[in-house]
């Protein structure tokens, strides 16, 4: 079944008429035979890759590696790497959508905390406490609305 997987992305990979470097190294780490090396190397591939990316061919990547069952926190790591070291966000909407990709709550309301962040200067105060509602955990929640009549 593993290889029926890993064929499966191998072929997604390969679709595209010139391979990158990164699709290169991507293709060669699910071809790992053990589960921890395979993990491993895929994420070395995004770190040294993060530079000549974008954000569509990074979030691109997390979802074709979804297929291959890959670890739920590789997924979120590479999600993480693509959010905070490739993605370049012109408005905080852009920012806010993007933020939602993250599968755990706790990853999500840092997300919106570092869209917050990046565009605080540009917000209203209304549009600051809108931004808080997509906070999960109440206690994060309460600390944006502190920062929101700051």
């Amino acid at each position: 079944m593993v290889r029926y997987w890993l064929s499966l992305i191998t072929l997604v990979f390969c679709s595209s008429a010139a391979a990158t470097r990164f699709d290169v190294c991507v293709m060669q780490a699910v071809r790992q035979e053990h589960r921890l090396n395979r993990l491993e190397a895929i994420q070395d591939c995004f770190q040294k890759n993060k530079s000549t990316l974008n954000m569509t061919t990074c979030f691109g990547t997390v979802e074709k590696l979804k297929i291959s069952k890959a670890s739920l926190e590789l997924s979120e790591q590479m999600r993480s790497l693509c959010f905070y070291d490739v993605s370049q966000f012109s408005n905080v909407n852009s920012c806010l959508e993007k933020s939602q990709v993250f599968n755990s709550a706790i990853n999500k309301d840092e997300g919106v905390f570092e869209c917050y962040r990046q565009f605080q200067n540009n917000l209203s105060t209304n549009t600051c406490l809108k931004i808080s509602k997509l906070i999960t955990y109440p206690l994060k929640q309460e600390h944006l609305i502190a920062q929101c009549y700051n």
